[in-house]
C-alpha cells in the first residue's frame, strides 16, 4: 500500500508540475509535426510517416503521456559540473525543445525534396502552426499528384572502353522498367557501375562521375538516361596497371623519412624494405595478391588488406595507391608492428547462498612473429576450483588445471601445391598440444593428453572455415573410489565414459558473423561444429565382435560417436544504447559402432555463467533427473542439449551498464537409463523438463574487458513433480533459506554470449 501511494504521489508530482513553468520569456515548447495530405494517397502516406521521423528538430520524448526527462531537467537549478544535482539535470533530464527553433520553409523544402526523391514530381507544401497553453504544433499540408515510374533505362551507346563495359553491365541494373522513380535506387545503381569499374582497373573513378538523366515529360513515366560526366577527370576513364609494390613492415612516422631511403629485398616482384630483418620477404607474397603488371582490381585490394591484417602481427595497416605514370599505380604498404609478447589474465567466478564456491583463473601468452614469418605462438593454462566454502564439509570438490600451447601459421602447410579455396581472404595453420587434469575428490581423477593438427581459411569477410584434419585425445581416468566403481560395474555405458579411452577423428567447424559491420541494426552470429571419431580405426579393425567389449588401438579403447553443435546468436540494436540479444544452442553426440557412451569429457552440462545462470555448473539434469543426495554436488551430464537465452542490455551511465534476462534449457541422455528416470529425450515431453531461470545484472565497460556481475534465481524446475515445477509463488527474498538454496551471483569477464 505504501508503494502505491508513492507512485501515485509521484505521478501526481510530475503532472502538476507544468513542462512550460520555466520556458524563457514570450517562448513556447515544441509539440508535434504532422503532415497532412489534402487528398488520398497510401503511397504517399508511407513516404510521409517516415519523413516525419526526420523532421527537425524532434519535441522532448514522452512516457505515458509525460515528458518525463524535461520534468527532471526542470526539477533542480543549474548544477555544479558534478553532483547528484548534476546528474538529475543532464544525465536524466533533457532541455526544453523550443518552438522557435523549427524553420518551416526548411521543413516545407525537406519534406517536398523528399516526395519528389520518391517519384511525386509535383508535390507542394504549406505549413501552418497552433499554440494552445505555450506548446505549438506544426501543421503542413501537402499536394501530391500520382507518383511516375520508369519508362526506359538508356546506357551509354558510344565506342569509349568505359562506355563498353557499362552498357554490357544493363541485364544487371537496378532500375527496372515500371518500378517507381527512387533517387536512392539511382544512387545505388551508380555504385553498382562504380564497383564494376573497379574491377576493371578504373582506379579514379568515383559514383559522382556518373549522371542520371531523367526525362519526365512522359505523363507519368520517365525516361532514365545513364551517362559518364563530360567533365570528369582524364584518369578517372582510364584502366590502371600495378606498377611498383612496396612494403615497409616496421613503419613509424616517427621513422618515417629514414626508412624510406633503406634498399629492400625483393621477393616475386615485391620490394620489402625491412632493415631489422624482423620478418621473411615471403609472407608478404602470400598475402599480396595482386602483382606488376597486372590490372588493378579493388577485390585484390581488399583481399590483400584482409589478409595482411589476419596476420594478427600488426597494430595497423595502410595501403596506398599513387600515380607513378600514366595508367600505372605504385603500391605501398605501411605497417606497424603490434606487440610481439602479450599477457591476458581472465577470472571467472559463481557463487551460490548455500556457500558453493566456483572460480576458474585463465592466463593466455602471446607471441607474434615467433619465427619471423609472422607465425603465433600461444600458451594457455587455466586453474579451477569448485567447492563448497563452510557449511557442509562432506560436499565434494572438483578441481581443474589445464594447459595448451597452439601455433598459427599464416599460410596452409600442405603436401599440396594448391587448392581451390587457396584464393580465399586469410588462411592459416593450426597446430596444438595440450594436457587437462580434472580431479573429483574423493571420487576419480581425468587426465586428458590432446593434439590437433587443421587448418583455417575465410572465403568472404563473414565466414570461416576450420577444418581439424587429426584430433587426438587420450583420456585415462584415476583413483576411482568404491562408489564409483560400484556404479560403473552395474552400468557398462558409463563405464566406458569413466576408462581410458582414446579419441581419433576429424573436426570441422563453420562461423557465419556479420557482427563487424557495427553500423548494422541487425547482427548475427552462427557457429555449427561437427565431429566424428574412431570412424576410420574402426574401418580397418571391421567392427566391434561383442557389445561392451571394445576393440583397442595400441592396446588403448577407441572412441567412435558423431557430436553436432549450433550456436546462434542476434543482436537487435533498439537504440544506440540499448541492445536485445537472443542466443538459441543445440548439441547432439550419438555414441555407436565401439562406443556405448560418449567419452566424458565430449559430454554436455547444463548451468554456470555462461549458461543458465540460475543453475550452478553441471547441477541441472538430465531430463528430470536430480541427484537424491543433495548435500554433494553433482556432476550431472547428457548426451542431448538444448539452451535458449535472451537478455536485455541497456547503458545505463558512463562505463556501467545493465542486463535483465532469462535462461531456459536442459541435457538429455540418448537413451533411457535405470538409475536415472526420465532422463532420456523424447519429443513428446523434453519441453516439459526445460529448466528456466531469470535475473538481472550490472556490467563495467573497461573497455578492455567487461566485468560482469549477473544474479539469477530458478524460476522453473525440472526435479520437481509436475504441477510444481513453476516456482513463482515460492519466490521469498526475505527468507534466509529461500536465498540460500536460490541465488546464485555469477561473477565474469565478458558477455555470456
Amino acid at each position: 500500500m505504501r508503494l502505491l501511494i508513492l507512485v501515485i504521489l509521484v505521478v501526481l508530482g510530475i503532472y502538476g508540475c507544468s513542462p512550460t513553468k520555466k520556458l524563457p520569456p514570450k517562448s513556447t515548447l515544441l509539440g508535434k509535426q504532422e503532415i497532412v495530405f489534402t487528398t488520398k494517397n497510401k503511397e504517399a502516406q508511407k513516404i510521409a510517416s517516415s519523413i516525419q521521423k526526420d523532421l527537425r528538430p524532434k519535441p522532448n520524448k514522452k512516457f505515458l503521456g509525460v515528458r518525463v526527462k524535461l520534468f527532471f531537467y526542470n526539477l533542480v537549478d543549474t548544477p555544479k559540473k558534478k553532483g547528484l544535482r548534476h546528474i538529475i539535470k543532464n544525465k536524466m533530464g533533457e532541455p526544453p525543445v523550443l518552438a522557435k527553433e523549427v524553420n518551416m520553409q526548411s521543413s516545407e523544402k525537406f519534406i517536398e525534396n523528399t516526395l519528389i526523391n520518391n517519384g511525386f514530381f509535383r508535390a507542394n507544401t504549406v505549413s501552418d502552426s497552433l499554440t494552445t497553453n505555450k506548446v505549438t504544433t506544426f501543421t503542413y499540408k501537402t499536394t501530391v499528384q500520382n507518383r511516375y515510374r520508369i519508362r526506359n533505362i538508356i546506357f551509354p551507346n558510344d565506342t569509349l572502353p568505359i562506355s563498353l563495359i557499362i552498357s554490357n553491365t544493363k541485364k544487371k541494373s537496378l532500375l527496372k522498367r515500371g518500378a517507381y522513380y527512387n533517387l536512392e535506387t539511382i544512387k545505388e545503381e551508380r555504385g553498382r557501375i562504380d564497383e564494376i569499374l573497379k574491377q576493371k582497373g578504373y582506379f579514379y573513378f568515383n559514383p559522382d562521375y556518373i549522371v542520371a538523366q531523367v526525362d519526365s515529360n512522359h505523363n507519368g513515366f520517365v525516361d532514365i538516361y545513364i551517362k559518364v560526366k563530360q567533365d570528369a577527370p582524364e584518369k578517372s576513364v582510364l584502366p590502371y596497371r600495378i606498377d611498383r609494390i612496396t612494403v615497409y613492415p616496421s613503419y613509424s612516422i616517427q621513422k618515417d623519412s629514414l626508412l624510406q631511403t633503406k634498399e629492400g629485398i625483393i621477393t616475386q616482384g615485391i620490394e620489402v624494405i625491412d632493415p631489422r630483418n624482423r620478418y621473411r620477404p615471403s609472407i608478404f607474397a602470400h598475402a599480396i595478391q595482386f602483382r606488376t603488371g597486372e590490372l588493378y582490381t579493388r577485390k585484390l585490394h581488399s583481399r590483400s588488406l584482409t589478409r595482411m591484417v589476419n596476420l594478427d602481427a600488426f597494430q595497423f595497416v595502410n595501403l596506398t595507391f599513387n600515380e607513378s605514370d600514366t595508367g600505372k599505380l605504385n603500391a605501398t604498404f605501411y605497417l606497424t608492428p603490434a606487440k610481439k609478447n602479450t599477457l591476458n589474465l581472465g577470472i571467472t567466478t559463481s557463487t551460490k547462498s548455500n556457500n558453493y564456491f566456483n572460480t576458474e583463473l585463465k592466463a593466455t601468452i602471446k607471441n607474434r612473429n615467433i619465427f619471423n614469418g609472422a607465425e603465433i605462438f600461444e600458451l594457455n593454462a587455466s586453474s579451477g576450483i569448485n567447492t563448497q566454502i563452510g557449511g557442509n564439509k562432506s560436499a565434494y570438490n572438483t578441481y581443474t588445471l589445464a594447459s595448451d600451447f597452439t601455433i598459427y601459421s599464416p599460410r596452409l602447410i600442405t603436401p599440396f601445391k594448391k587448392f581451390n579455396w587457396m584464393q580465399a581472404v586469410a588462411t592459416r595453420t593450426k597446430a596444438t598440444v595440450g594436457y587437462e587434469l580434472v580431479s573429483k575428490q574423493p571420487d576419480y581423477i581425468i587426465h586428458s593428453i590432446n593434439g590437433s593438427f587443421g587448418y583455417i581459411w575465410k572465403k568472404h569477410e563473414k565466414d570461416e572455415h576450420e577444418l581439424t584434419l587429426l584430433n587426438i585425445n587420450l583420456v585415462r581416468p584415476a583413483n576411482l573410489s568404491n562408489r564409483v566403481d560400484s556404479i560403473i560395474n552395474t552400468n557398462p555405458s558409463i563405464k566406458q565414459s569413466l576408462t581410458k579411452q582414446l579419441i581419433l577423428g576429424v573436426i570441422y567447424n563453420f562461423t557465419y558473423s556479420n557482427q563487424f559491420q557495427t553500423y548494422k541494426k541487425h547482427q548475427y552470429y552462427l557457429n555449427a561444429t561437427q565431429e566424428f571419431a574412431g570412424n576410420t580405426i574402426d574401418l580397418f579393425k571391421g567392427g566391434r565382435k561383442e557389445k561392451y567389449q571394445q576393440n583397442e588401438l595400441f592396446g588403448i579403447p577407441y572412441s567412435q560417436y558423431s557430436r553436432t553443435t549450433i550456436d546462434y546468436r542476434s543482436f537487435i540494436k533498439i537504440d544506440n544504447k540499448n541492445t536485445w540479444v537472443n542466443r538459441i544452442y543445440v548439441g547432439v553426440g550419438i555414441p555407436y559402432g565401439n562406443s556405448e557412451a560418449l567419452p566424458y569429457t565430449k559430454k554436455f552440462y547444463s548451468g554456470g555463467s555462461n549458461s543458465l545462470r540460475g543453475f550452478r555448473a553441471y547441477t541441472l539434469g538430465p531430463g528430470e533427473y536430480r541427484n537424491p543426495d543433495t548435500k554433494q554436488q553433482t556432476n550431472q551430464t547428457g548426451d542431448i542439449k538444448l539452451e535458449l537465452n535472451s537478455e536485455y542490455r541497456a547503458n545505463i551511465w558512463s562505463i556501467i551498464k545493465g542486463a535483465v534476462f532469462i535462461d531456459a534449457g536442459n541435457v538429455w541422455l540418448l537413451r533411457n537409463e535405470e538409475r536415472q528416470p526420465n532422463a532420456n529425450f523424447l519429443f513428446n515431453r523434453f519441453y516439459k523438463q526445460l529448466g528456466v531461470s531469470t535475473g538481472m545484472g550490472i556490467r563495467f565497460d573497461l573497455t578492455f574487458l567487461i566485468l560482469r556481475f549477473d544474479i539469477a534465481t530458478p524460476i522453473r524446475k525440472p526435479y520437481l513433480p509436475n504441477g510444481e515445477r513453476w516456482v513463482f509463488n515460492k519466490i521469498n527474498l526475505r527468507s534466509k533459506e529461500w536465498r540460500k538454496e536460490n541465488l546464485i551471483l555469477n561473477v565474469a569477464i565478458g558477455y555470456p554470449f
